[in-house]
């Protein structure tokens, strides 16, 4: 048997939350899986649907980390057919007390703390005492050595996609009514985040019209900034420009990225994830 301990799981959305449903519904093809996720709405729906075992922590964020450790800790000691720990973050697997094997992602924002300073010791004492750690690309490999994370331990692995066989042509239809008219086609799909950098593109739209009047970006998400970022659209008068999409069905989704000549996501750092 194998544990995901995972902070991000559907069917809250997310690209985290795509990468842990794929990884855990990719194993359970081959070893017996049981995930232990946090609370999210809708779960009942969703985990009634899949071939494993979820089991759901509520409560106060603070005191859902404790809850999920000692429900995890218990459970390894009443089934010794576990072999192996994966975990999506070093977070997951700093109170868990197991000499089982154990396996971390990591992405660069999580472990972006200046070395030395308290949260790097804390993620070095998780990272540099699992089996295996997997970053997610060589610059987050370099990174996570640069802080002190031992490199006999890093292995790179580039995150996966399902292939798309083929996009439904009600869904083409529709995207060709949403890009109608407009040839220099942009799209940018992910949380309407400070880090992700949304403000700067559509700054940049406000110039790029003058040259390309046919422009258009088109976003596709949702999350704190989703507000502020629409009353810039206003503020520049681009409503025409940019236009925002959330809730979408995955086959409409790709099929909007297909249609569309750009994927444009010029992240940047916005302060510190702890």
């Amino acid at each position: 048997m194998h544990l995901i301990i995972t902070r991000t799981f559907p069917p809250d959305v997310g690209g985290m939350q795509n990468l842990m449903w794929g990884l855990a519904r990719s194993l359970s093809k081959f070893f017996l899986i049981k995930v232990f996720a946090d609370h999210t709405d809708g779960f009942e729906k969703f985990d009634n649907s899949v071939s494993f075992s979820i089991e759901r922590v509520s409560g106060v964020k603070l005191f859902r980390k404790y809850r999920k450790s000692y429900l995890i800790n218990e459970y390894l000691k009443q089934n010794n057919n576990v072999q192996c720990l994966i975990a999506d973050h070093w977070k997951s697997l700093e109170l868990i007390q197991t000499n089982k094997k154990k396996i971390c992602l990591i992405h660069s924002k999580e472990i972006n703390h200046p070395k030395g300073s308290r949260l790097n010791t804390k993620v070095l004492n998780v990272l540099n005492n699992v089996d295996h750690v997997i970053a997610n690309s060589n610059f987050t490999k370099d990174l996570a050595i640069s802080l002190g994370v031992e490199e006999h331990r890093i292995l790179v692995i580039n995150p996966g996609v399902d292939p798309v066989k083929e996009i439904p042509s009600k869904d083409l239809k529709k995207a060709d009514e949403i890009f109608k008219g407009k040839k220099q086609r942009l799209i940018t799909v992910s949380r309407y985040d400070k880090r992700k950098n949304h403000e700067k593109v559509i700054m940049a739209i406000r110039n790029l019209k003058e040259v390309y009047p046919d422009i258009v970006y088109i976003c596709i998400g949702y999350g704190d900034e989703e507000e502020n970022l629409k009353k810039l659209v206003i503020e520049l008068k681009l409503e025409d420009q940019v236009k925002f999409l959330k809730d979408i069905p995955s086959n409409f989704k790709n099929a909007l990225i297909s249609k569309s000549n750009v994927f444009i996501m010029p992240s940047i750092i916005y302060k510190k994830i702890s």
